[in-house]
């Protein structure tokens, strides 16, 4: 019995320390969102806000979740983003997200909801550049003042 507890004791220690031990080189490549935050070094102005948008682990649910944005519903992200712009900030503001497909379709329900609401501050958008000029042309639509960074 007591080489039994022992055993035990032993794998569980042993199970224990593999886990706490750190794996790789500590050169682990970065995430979508830190790439596209580093992206954003191309631009000389200050952004001094970030909006990360959210989204999905899979196509199909990303691709549902921009279609209910642009049908109309109250992402959060969307509310969110129409609020900072609506705001007193008058620093450009970078709104960057794992998937360019649902961020692209936040920024584009966030300058429907502007209506006609000419924020100060710079909007940058972090992205593909299919997206970038398809915002670009709302935004000017809209009076807002937008720039697409290209990413990757």
């Amino acid at each position: 019995m007591k080489k039994t507890i022992s055993l035990v004791l032993t794998l569980l220690i042993t199970m224990l320390t593999g886990c706490a031990t750190p794996s790789g080189t500590g050169n682990a490549p970065l995430s979508a969102t830190q790439s596209r935050l580093a992206a954003l070094t191309k631009v000389k102005n200050d952004v001094s806000l970030i909006k990360e948008v959210p989204s999905a682990n899979n196509a199909i649910s990303n691709q549902i979740m921009v279609a209910s944005i642009k049908a109309g519903a109250d992402a959060t992200a969307v509310v969110d983003l129409v609020a900072i712009l609506k705001g007193p900030n008058t620093k450009p503001i970078a709104v960057i997200g794992d998937n360019d497909a649902v961020t692209a379709a936040t920024i584009e329900a966030a300058l429907k909801r502007l209506q006609g609401f000419k924020p100060s501050a710079k909007l940058y958008f972090v992205g593909e550049t299919s997206y970038g000029q398809a915002l670009k042309a709302q935004a000017d639509a809209a009076g807002v003042n937008f720039e697409a960074v290209v990413y990757p």
